[in-house]
């Protein structure tokens, strides 16, 4: 026997009553009212105009209609305009002192020109070329006597300025290096050799007589009769 199977097979539902609840247009609503609109109100030519809504953006626009600078901005431009003033008065203090400088600031010779050095300055060139002589002898020529430098050096004033050359040389090779370069090389090649070939034909008389000599009476003749009939006259003409 089917449990789900129903004995009473003569049940039949009651079908709902639509048309009980049906809602008939209209039938629920209130009475239509007829909606009374105000009336209009136009303006007159006597009334007066509203406000203008922009008058309210006077911060912002100025009486001719260009826009106002804005506080920032005009901050900002203000701020400029003194820096300005004192970046020109900070430019006039720097030409002011470029000025002093140019006027102190003359050629100045150096402490190893023999034509212009004096007093301890010279005592001490004197002292710093003698050493470097002595070390050249030792350093290079210790073996080679005919290479030395001559001990009447100091007596020639070509070789002395040679020689005071060769240690100015010398002395940019020899210091303030912070690693290896071609300094030392270049000063051998460039200065030391040429110019122990100059000084050794400056002292090729001293050299081959074993003492200092002196060829002339030590007077030079500098000034010739019409030589500055010469000058005065190729001034005048290229005045």
């Amino acid at each position: 026997m089917n449990p789900y199977e129903d004995e009473d097979l003569s049940y039949a539902p009651e079908e709902p009553d639509f048309l009980a609840d049906e809602v008939h247009p209209g039938e629920h609503l209130p009475p239509y009212q007829e909606r009374e609109e105000p009336p209009y109100d136009f303006p007159s030519d006597e009334q007066e105009p509203e406000e203008d809504e922009t008058a309210d953006l006077g911060n912002t626009m100025t009486s001719d209609s260009s826009p106002a600078i804005p506080a920032v901005m005009l901050e900002i431009v203000q701020t400029v305009a003194a820096h300005s003033g004192q970046l020109q008065e900070q430019e006039q203090s720097i030409t002011w002192l470029l000025d002093q400088f140019k006027e102190k600031s003359e050629d100045k010779p150096v402490f190893w020109s023999w034509r212009y050095v004096t007093g301890e300055d010279r005592t001490m060139l004197w002292e710093e070329l003698t050493n470097f002589v002595s070390w050249i002898n030792h350093r290079y020529f210790a073996d080679y006597r005919s290479k030395q430098i001559i001990p009447c050096w100091y007596r020639h004033g070509a070789i002395v300025e040679e020689l005071t050359g060769l240690w100015a040389a010398w002395r940019a090779a020899s210091f303030n290096a912070k690693k290896p370069n071609a300094k030392m090389a270049d000063f051998h090649r460039r200065y030391f050799w040429p110019t122990m070939d100059k000084v050794a034909l400056l002292s090729d008389s001293c050299s081959k007589k074993g003492e200092h000599t002196v060829y002339g009476d030590g007077q030079v003749r500098d000034d010739d009769a019409g030589m500055s009939q010469f000058m005065a006259q190729d001034v005048e003409a290229n005045s």
